[in-house]
């Protein structure tokens, strides 16, 4: 028959087929290589945002959540079951929580705690034991710590965007603010300071591995500048051992330093806690495209437990001017656009910053910084919208609409019809048209600690943004990607809502759009594949025989 059994160990296995031909048929061969994998060979690695470089200064009672990452290789076929948390020979609890693992901790009296950390793979191994040796302290001080220190960005080398590896404090109800000091200086390279007023950001990487914007920016016109921002809002995040990047759209006319440093102040916060929900996050986001007046999706916003205010911090920029932009738009049109709570027009966004004097005294630039900008200014941070969303806590969930300005069209866009260029625009067929970029949180505070909800979804991808097959299936699911890229997060779930698998990845083009799942393990039943991604999520029911 056609059917090759194997019984060897693992390793490297070649197939050659073959046929010698005769007087009818030319000679055909062909060589087919894989791997045989042994799966009780691989063995899970754990690692933990709890670090040993600073103490966790205790100044309340209550939860200190302990962050934790767990994986396997081999993903397609294993996954991470469990992870233990063991504080001075007593477990503590574990759970998942928003694509984290996170150990439930309260710490006792003053002194030294002795952690072991481990995770166990579905084949049954587990990982080497983590340990960390960490001091409690019940009272702290003001301090500034530094998460970049001259980060030089630049293009082509080192590049446009920066990773930073840091380590910051770790404290409970030990600080009433954090205030970031930005120092954007001219570098020592050929260019020195680009000349342009560029897009930049500052980011903080979430336990889940997502990345929070924590400063919008704009580059000054070729000269360094220093700016500060309080950022308290996004304090919780910034403990322990963790990433930070910095991005800025520079294209080689010149580069940046960045130094930032973080303003820990001590006194008694307003809440313990502070829960992140990204709502909005469009690097593009058209304006006026008449094919597409309202790009922006529903989000639905689920409250967390024990919520006592919220409120949305939302950051527009408008970017893109000229003759093919009715009104030089987006970045010196002067929109005014909605936020509706529930479907109801609750609060208004109106965009417009002026530039002279220039809001952070950046002084001595070049260029046309002066002039009143959408949302922004040449070398200064843009600043945040703040609306107060404290009457919506009692819901289990709400929604949030960001709505365009309704007045607006761009004629002169590709997708007007009644474009002519050269009678009513200048080129109908350029693509430089008005975009936003947009960048949105909830914030939800509250004294106790709270899970962020796993399943908040920021709108409903559409059924065909993945095709999940074969269905029924036996042995190995395939997700595909038909529409979607960036980061995406994969749960397979049975029927009584227990994750069995949970797959993460940071961009899909690394995968070529594609993840397996092993479920040859699973007895034969009903499960479910939560895909969440960037721009939104979808739930696949699939049949296991």
């Amino acid at each position: 028959g056609s059917t090759l059994s194997f019984g060897g160990a693992a390793g490297s296995v070649v197939l050659r087929a073959y046929n010698d031909g005769d007087a009818t048929h030319y000679p055909a061969e062909q060589l087919i290589g894989f791997d045989v994998i042994d799966l009780n060979t691989y063995f899970p690695t754990i690692s933990t945002r709890l670090t040993e470089e600073f103490p966790v200064v205790k100044s309340a009672d209550g939860v200190y959540p302990v962050y934790i990452s767990a994986s396997i290789a081999e993903p397609g076929f294993l996954n991470i079951v469990d992870v233990k948390a063991v504080v001075d020979g007593a477990e503590i609890e574990v759970i998942y929580s928003d694509g984290a693992y996170v150990a439930l901790w309260e710490p006792g009296a003053a002194g030294i705690y002795e952690f072991e950390l481990t995770s166990i793979g579905s084949n049954g191994n587990s990982s080497d034991v983590l340990t960390k040796t960490i001091e409690v302290t019940e009272s702290g001080e003001s301090m500034t710590v530094f998460a970049m220190d001259k980060v030089l960005v630049n293009f082509p080398s080192p590049g446009r965007t920066i990773e930073v590896d840091t380590v910051m404090p770790q404290f409970l109800g030990t600080y009433k603010s954090v205030t970031a000091y930005l120092d954007v200086t001219c570098p020592d390279i050929a260019g020195g300071c680009d000349d342009w007023d560029r897009k930049a950001y500052l980011e903080v990487q979430a336990p889940n591995g997502q990345w929070i914007e924590i400063i919008r920016y704009m580059t000054p016109y070729g000269v360094g500048c220093y700016h500060s921002a309080d950022v308290t809002d996004f304090m919780d995040l910034m403990q322990g051992a963790l990433k930070f990047r910095v991005f800025v759209d520079t294209w080689g006319t010149g580069g940046w330093d960045f130094t930032l440093r973080l303003e820990y102040e001590e006194g008694e916060p307003d809440m313990l806690y502070r829960t992140i929900t990204k709502v909005w996050d469009k690097n593009a986001a058209p304006f006026g495209n008449p094919a597409n007046l309202q790009p922006m999706e529903t989000v639905e916003i689920l409250v967390p437990e024990n919520t006592q205010d919220a409120k949305l911090r939302l950051t527009t920029t408008g970017h893109g001017w000229g003759q093919n932009n009715t009104g030089n738009a987006a970045e010196f049109y002067y929109a005014t656009h909605n936020i509706a709570v529930n479907g109801a027009n609750t609060f208004e966004q109106y965009l417009y910053n002026v530039c002279n004097p220039n809001p952070d005294n950046c002084l001595n630039q070049q260029g046309t910084w002066y002039f009143e900008r959408a949302g922004w200014c040449p070398g200064a941070i843009a600043p945040p919208f703040e609306f107060d969303l404290g009457a919506y806590t009692s819901e289990e969930s709400f929604t949030l609409d960001y709505i365009f300005q309704t007045s607006y069209v761009d004629q002169c866009h590709v997708n007007n019809p009644n474009c002519v260029s050269g009678l009513t625009c200048s080129d109908c067929t350029d693509g430089f048209n008005p975009i936003y970029m947009i960048d949105g949180y909830v914030i939800s505070y509250s004294n106790t600690f709270a899970t962020t909800p796993s399943s908040v979804q920021e709108s409903v991808l559409a059924a065909d943004a993945f095709l999940v097959s074969p269905n029924p299936v036996n042995d190995l699911l395939t997700i595909q990607t038909r529409k979607e890229s960036g980061y995406a997060r994969f749960l397979l779930i049975d029927v009584s809502g227990k994750i069995i698998q949970s797959r993460e990845v940071d961009a899909m083009a690394t995968v070529s759009g594609r993840i397996d799942m092993y479920v040859g393990d699973l007895e034969a039943g009903t499960y479910f594949v939560r895909v969440l991604t960037d721009n939104g999520s979808r739930t696949y029911k699939i049949v296991k025989i």
